[in-house]
């Protein structure tokens, strides 16, 4: 076998069926990576493309930073709640101490 025949390269970028603004990265049957569809566009990732250790680094942070991002954001984001709902003061943290909430 020749260095050609074992050369990977990204094989499909597809959307993810629960986040549409999101995409996996395959490489061969691999998911690399899940990333949005902005950051595969900055990467100017493309189906066909080489997968080399360059790329496969900056791949890496995107998605370590996507990550972190992610889980800021599922922390921090505020909750849905009635307009109704009186008493409740939202957490700082992940903890929710029990108050008293009333409806009115």
């Amino acid at each position: 076998m020749n260095q050609a025949d074992t050369q990977q390269v990204i094989t499909a970028l597809s959307a993810v069926k629960r986040e549409p603004q999101r995409a996996r990265v395959k490489v061969g049957r691999e998911t690399v990576a899940t990333l949005t569809w902005a950051q595969i566009d900055t990467l100017g990732l493309t189906v066909g493309q080489p997968w080399d250790a360059a790329l496969a680094q900056r791949v890496g942070e995107a998605a370590a930073y996507d990550a972190s991002y992610r889980t800021a954001m599922q922390k921090l984001n505020r909750r849905a709640m009635s307009r109704r709902v009186r008493g409740f003061v939202s957490a700082q943290s992940w903890f929710q101490d029990l108050v008293p909430v009333e409806l009115q």
